[in-house]
Parts: structure tokens; sequence; C-alpha cells
């Protein structure tokens, strides 16, 4: 990292510091207090293993030290729960968080980008959202993101890594991340991401999603990632995104794929079912576009956790057209420039969307271990993946897939901690695990869309309202 960015970093924790939020005066408004301990009474729990009902739940420092105490001190801050819900903090397992929807139509200065980065991490906690998994970021951002982290709310980040993909061929077309031609580079940045305990190496199995146009890793290569991977213990994440292309990565024997096949029927997903992968969802990467014709899909919270500028620029009609001209020189170079009007047609992008919902209905149905994930951040050159909104779009998009609020809500949380190896730290609510939690009016298992509006969320045994988190 070089001294000026380093430079710009400190400016933004001073400024972070000096705005720091006030204390709250009502129960119902908790702020940044760093309570030891506090009790939520009367809440109903739902998590991965459904409805159990309600309890009192008492949390000491940033762990969840019992439920249904016995002994309670009488001065305890306590928080009514009645009519509320209580859940594990969401996780989202596919995020690229250094991503800035829209990003090359910007002309954010380096000290604005840390200002976004800060401010979406914040907005994920504002949605519920208390883990993220980012599966395509360099070391120099996880620095970046990390040294926010110390002075500023965020969510927890893991991060799968190095993203591994062929010279010319994906992801370096489209992101600032190199391609690799030979064994000995695969080693050198295995090695190099080693400093931030990656939960797995991610390989790209991409040769274009309109057509061949993109060179796939050799077999050697291959056989390369799959000796350094398992000498270090890691499993493998791959980057596939049609029938042909996943069944060629379960040739890998992967830990999980990080999108789910936008086409294959019941034999497809019985070979996922077979192979016992994870499947992460990324249903937003074709329902998501639709709101560029429907303004209503943004969720009122959407108001305070997203910049003004942010979200007219998604209705910005010359935006859409350089960004439609952009999707198809990258996408589709062998057709002509004008075709590019037809880059984001509502008419095809809905029946794309129709398509991958049928294929997750039979993906589900079939078995199919399923993991929410929103690619939110996804290319730059697209304006509408906001970060922690277009979780929330992901948990709409596979409730119209078919899913049911339980499944739904076990793939948010007890379902990814298990394929990050984290179920004893989070994903579910029990004695000894991390107070990341979401609290919420109603019950989400009767309408799913409950979750779209937290009443608190609490981030490490801290407690606060959706409005709360966004505050420096």
């Amino acid at each position: 990292m070089n001294i000026t960015l380093l430079k710009l970093i400190s400016l933004f924790t001073a400024i972070a510091i000096c705005f720091s939020t006030r204390p709250a005066e009502a129960e119902t408004l908790p702020q940044n207090t760093q309570q030891s301990s506090y009790i939520i009474n009367n809440v109903r729990i739902i998590d991965g293993d459904g409805d159990r009902g309600r309890h009192n739940v008492l949390i000491h420092g940033e762990t969840i030290a019992a439920i249904d105490p016995t002994d309670v001190p009488k001065d305890i801050q306590q928080y009514d729960g009645t009519g509320k819900s209580l859940l594990p903090g969401l996780i989202d397992s596919h995020v690229h968080i250094t991503m800035i929807p829209g990003e090359p139509f910007r002309k954010d200065s380096a000290e604005q980008r840390l200002k976004r980065h800060a401010l979406d991490l914040r907005s994920y906690l504002a949605w519920g959202v208390t883990s993220i998994v980012d599966p395509g970021i360099t070391p120099e951002d996880v620095a970046i993101i990390n040294t926010i982290s110390q002075t500023s709310p965020a969510p927890e980040l893991f991060v799968i890594g190095p993203l591994l993909g062929p010279k010319h061929g994906y992801p370096s077309v489209v992101t600032k991340i190199h391609g690799l031609s030979t064994p000995e580079e695969i080693r050198y940045e295995i090695e190099r991401f080693a400093q931030f305990n990656p939960l797995g190496v991610k390989v790209t199995m991409e040769n274009g999603h309109y057509g061949d146009i993109w060179p796939l890793f050799s077999d050697e290569m291959m056989q390369s990632i799959e000796t350094e991977a398992k000498n270090r213990g890691q499993p493998l994440y791959i980057h596939a995104m049609d029938a042909k292309m996943t069944r060629k990565a379960l040739e890998m024997s992967p830990h999980a794929l990080v999108h789910a096949s936008k086409n294959g029927g019941k034999k497809l997903a019985r070979e996922l079912k077979a192979a016992d992968v994870y499947v992460i969802t990324t249903l937003d990467i074709y329902g998501s576009l639709l709101l560029l014709w429907n303004r209503d899909m943004l969720y009122p919270n959407a108001n305070f956790t997203t910049p003004n500028e942010a979200i007219e620029m998604i209705f910005d009609k010359s935006i859409r057209k350089r960004t439609g001209k952009a999707f198809v020189e990258v996408n589709i170079p062998m057709l002509p420039v004008w075709i590019s009007k037809w880059g984001f047609n509502q008419f095809f992008t809905k029946m794309a969307y129709r398509q991958a919902k049928k294929t997750m209905r039979i993906f589900n149905k079939e078995g199919v271990k399923l993991v929410l994930g929103s690619d939110s951040g996804g290319w730059p050159m697209l304006t509408h993946m906001l970060h922690g909104h277009t979780t929330h779009l992901e948990i709409d998009f596979l409730s119209q897939s078919g899913l049911s609020s339980q499944e739904i809500i076990t793939a948010a949380t007890k379902r990814p901690a298990k394929m990050l190896g984290l179920e004893n730290e989070i994903g579910s609510i029990r004695e000894g695990l991390r107070a990341d939690l979401l609290i919420v009016e109603g019950n989400p298992l009767d309408n799913i869309q409950t979750l779209h509006s937290p009443v608190w969320v609490v981030r490490k045994g801290e407690l606060r309202t959706p409005q709360n988190w966004m505050e420096e």
C-alpha cells in the first residue's frame, strides 16, 4: 500500500472518530453503548433449526451467554422482544465489497472511495447482514477493508482467495486481477494470499457468458491448482455459470460453486447433490437487473443505506446506455457496437430471470445444498447491485423460485456457516456463539419480507437500530 493511501486511511480514521455517535435516550433506539450485558425478553427464536418458540436471550460481551437464564441481575439493561423474532445475523456468501456500483461512471478520489467502502460496510449491518464472504478480492483491498473495520462498524469479512484465472481469460478481462499462465504464478499467488487466512481458493471456469470467447486453464494448470490447494488444506470454490462449465467444475471435486448454473435440469441437479457440493445462489445476476425498469424494487431502507446519487445513477438513461455498451463490448465483442442498445433489454432480462428461477426451483427440489449469495458489487460497470440492498433482493428471488421461508433462512445462516467451517462461531442461536443477531417485527416464517426491515441488529454484542448503524 503506498504512502498516499495510508495517509488517506489515517485521515478517514480521524474523521470517523470525530463524528462518533451520541448515546440514545430511549430503549427503542439503542446506540453504541458498549454494554457488557443485556437481555432481550420474550422474543421468538428462529434459526436454521426452525421456530424454537419464545425465550429470553442474555448477551454478555460479544457472546450469546444464555437462553432463558435463571439468574439475571436486576439492574441489567432489558429489551422487550414481544411480537418480535430473533435470528442469527444473515450471511451473504458472495460479495465484492471493494467494487462500487457504477464506478467507471464516477470520478471518485481515493478518499471518496474509502468513505464509500466504509458506508457500504455499515450498510450491510443496517440490513442485518453481519457476515460477508468476498471471493474475488486482492490482498491490497483486503488490507484496506481491514483498516477501515478497525475504526468503523463493519460485518465480519471472510475471504476466498486468491482468485485464479487464466491469462487473457476471465476475470482479467473485466477486473484488475491478473491472469496466470504458469504453475509458479499459481504458487506465488496462493502464498501471497496466505497472510489473510482465506477459507478456500477460488478458480474460474468461464469461457464466456454468451459464447466461447475466453480461454480456460489447461489440464496442467488445473492439476497444479488442485495440488497447491490440497497441500495447504484449502477447499476449492469454483466460478461456473452454465451447465457445461458446472460439469467441468465438478471434475475438480469443489467444496462449493460460487454461482448456481443459469440452466440445467434434474440431471444436473442430481449430479450436484451426488457431489455433495455447496451452490451459492446469485439469482441477483439476472433478477436485480429488472430494477432498471422498476423503481418499486427498491426497499425503503435503501433511502438511508445508499447515497441518493448512487440510487439516481441506476435510473439515469445516459449511464444505462453507456453501461449497455460496455457490457456488450466485454461479453459479446464479435457483435457491432450498435447492438448494445439490446444489452439491457427488459424482455430478454425477464426471460433470463425466468430460466434462472426455473433452474433454482429444480435444484432446491432435488436437495442441492443452496447457500444465499448476492454477488453484490458485481461488475463495477453495473449500477444496480447495491451493497446490502441486493442481499435482500436475493431473498425475494429465492422466494419467487419456490424456496420456503425456512429454506431461505437456512441458506442465509446455518448452511453458509457450515460451508465456511464456522458453525461453532456464527449462523445459529446457541449459547457460546457470537452475538451477531437480527431482530425483526413479526414472524419471517409467515412473511419472509419482514427480514427487509430490521428493528435491531446486533454485531459482536453491540445492539443498534439500522439507522444507528449507518452513523459513523
